[in-house]
């Protein structure tokens, strides 16, 4: 981790200062500066520096630049296509309360800006599909252009480190429609610099229009098949597959990509009812991932088993919602995918 990016106060020198009592289990319990944000409010509001002179917008439960000794688990939350990280932010927040973890869980909602943003000068943002892909900042921001997955992963490092948190057990990386097109890409790309080994970290992917496919397969109704590349020329376009790549991605081995995309825990939470068309992507590739949200869930579930029957991806169905972030997030199964622990 880059130092500039640690905090000042580490767990010893709380210590020295007098600031650390003892928890039950005899470790040091360090006190909180203040209460859990729970609204998108000012106080809870910061800015998040993924490197010298690029930072994005967030909102947070519990302070990052302060040690913590009861956060246990730390979500972050992918906003949709809406941007809209206040209101997902809250859903966060509602689905810890309802799971009684709030006050040891580390929620962070980031924003990845677009112009219709009117972000301020100097700030970077991204194009409106841009962000979801992984690609570079706009060069018309003016700050050094960085990938929103290399955001991403900055800030997962930042949380993962065990001086500021000394008791945290796992980072779940969470998001809704067009944030769990990102998470499903981000699961294969990044490699989690940083992140200690045996530190566990999820991958919970809700109601996306499309997915990353490992091969050049698709359903045809009875089988896995190659479709006609020439009637449809995308379907293997990056962020359907590997074709035409983007700089953050030609960084990556693809036998490694592959690799973390079956071997990582993620949670394909999908709503019974999402069966409808608004705000679908409805692009030939997608729609040769299926005709809906909820079809293309269940198909990439059967593709995953076809490349590798050792794959962890888990689905999670949930009875009668549709696209609703915070219905999925709060139902009781989607509780448990951001807060439970992991499968074995």
């Amino acid at each position: 981790m880059d130092p500039a990016r640690r905090i000042v106060l580490t767990a010893t020198a709380a210590t020295a200062l007098g600031l650390v009592a003892c928890s039950s289990d005899g470790g040091p319990t360090i006190p909180r500066a203040e209460e859990a944000c729970e609204r998108a409010e000012p106080r809870c509001h910061t800015l998040f520096e993924a490197q010298p002179g690029v930072a994005v917008p967030m909102y947070r439960s519990h302070r990052l630049d302060q040690p913590d000794s009861l956060i246990r688990t730390a979500v972050v939350m992918i906003h949709g296509s809406g941007r809209d990280y206040d209101r997902y932010f809250e859903t966060t927040v509602a689905a810890a309360r309802a799971a009684g973890v709030l006050e040891t869980s580390l929620l962070v909602a980031p924003r990845f800006r677009t112009v219709d943003d009117d972000p301020e000068a100097g700030a970077p943002y991204w194009s409106s599909g841009g962000w979801k892909r992984g690609h570079l900042s706009r060069p018309e921001s003016s700050t050094p252009r960085i990938s929103s997955y290399a955001v991403l992963e900055r800030l997962v490092e930042e949380i993962a480190d065990r001086v500021r948190f000394p008791r945290l057990e796992r980072i779940v990386v969470a998001g809704h429609s067009a944030g769990g097109q990102v998470v499903h890409r981000f699961a294969a790309a990044t490699a989690l610099p940083g992140v200690p080994p045996d530190l566990e970290v999820r991958f919970v992917v809700a109601n996306p229009s499309s997915y990353l496919y490992l091969g050049p397969e698709r359903w045809d109704g009875a089988a896995f098949t190659l479709p006609d590349a020439e009637a449809c020329p995308d379907y293997r376009e990056w962020h359907y597959g590997f074709d035409g790549l983007n700089s953050y991605m030609r960084d990556r081995d693809l036998a490694d990509v592959r690799a973390r995309l079956i071997g990582r825990d993620v949670r394909i939470l999908l709503g019974t009812a999402d069966t409808l068309t608004a705000s679908l992507d409805t692009t030939c590739g997608a729609m040769l991932q299926g005709r809906r949200r909820l079809e293309r869930g269940r198909t990439l579930l059967r593709y995953m088993t076809f490349v590798d029957p050792s794959h962890r991806h888990r689905e999670v169905l949930i009875a009668g919602v549709g696209h609703s972030s915070r219905a999925m997030f709060t139902a009781p199964s989607g509780r448990v995918a951001l807060f439970d622990p992991g499968l074995p």
